[in-house]
């Protein structure tokens, strides 16, 4: 199991990578404001983003998490496979 991740050019920093991290299997109750906190330890956290439902608005379990490059490689090579309140992120 892998965390998954795109790259691209943020507009908000000059030139500056970022990251866009696909995290699954997180704990259902889990806020926006724990993942942001989860990741921030790795370095500075540019958006959290995590699914919901359409019809229920209901957490799906799996979001997204936007860093610059080398915060997000690293926390990919810690957090993948790691137990998370209970789950295993991948």
């Amino acid at each position: 199991m892998h965390l998954a991740y795109t790259m691209h050019f943020s507009c908000h920093k000059e030139r500056e990578l970022m990251i866009t991290i696909f995290v699954g299997n997180l704990p259902n109750d889990t806020q926006e404001s724990q993942a942001e906190k989860l990741f921030s330890s790795f370095g500075e956290v540019g958006a959290v983003d995590l699914t919901l439902t359409d019809s229920t608005h209901r957490f799906q379990g799996y979001g997204f998490v936007e860093m610059d490059e080398g915060a997000a490689r690293a926390a990919i090579a810690e957090l993948d496979g790691s137990v998370y309140r209970g789950a295993i992120l991948c």
